[in-house]
């Protein structure tokens, strides 16, 4: 089945997808009007940290592609990156949570600017004592960061699903 979905509107975007497998798609999009170009990838990583090794080698060969153009990475990495991002309380830095952060240091991106929701996963999202965790994220290269400031992530209220939705 399908894991990864992108919709646009043709009038604003031309979307190019240039690599995909089953957790990444990367894609160039063009803003017409700006006349502004990016990298786009957008993720839907595995559970298990083992198998999540294809997405992080993806993201590792797209950066030697992106240069010093602008690129946003944005999805669902079904791993935390620091102790804090789960209300769980654990103690201990998983093999998952290091490789991840090993990843983002290589390809040299962090979290842009965001505002609502923390926690962007619920494990009981229609329940109580549920654990809560920050999977979902949007990375920005330094470029990306510097050449569109003003861009911030909003991550909403759980609604139909167990992930927060983000705009």
């Amino acid at each position: 089945g399908t894991r990864i979905i992108i919709g646009w509107d043709p009038d604003e975007l031309v979307v190019m997808p240039l690599d995909a497998n089953s957790q990444v798609m990367h894609c160039q999009i063009l803003f017409i009007k700006e006349n502004k170009r990016i990298f786009c990838s957008f993720i839907y990583a595995c559970n298990y940290y083992i198998d999540r090794r294809i997405l992080w080698d993806s993201l590792d060969k797209h950066f030697r592609s992106v240069n010093n153009c602008p690129w946003l990475i944005l999805g669902d990495f079904n791993i935390y990156k620091e102790l804090v991002d789960t209300s769980a309380g654990n103690s201990r830095i998983s093999k998952g949570m290091v490789e991840f952060n090993d990843c983002m240091n290589r390809i040299e991106v962090q979290d842009i600017n965001r505002s609502g929701l923390h926690y962007t996963w619920n494990q009981r999202p229609n329940g109580l004592n549920g654990v809560l965790k920050k999977l979902d994220r949007v990375l920005g290269n330094f470029k990306f960061i510097e050449d569109f400031p003003d861009v911030f992530a909003n991550f909403q209220l759980y609604k139909s699903s167990d992930h927060s939705p983000m705009i």
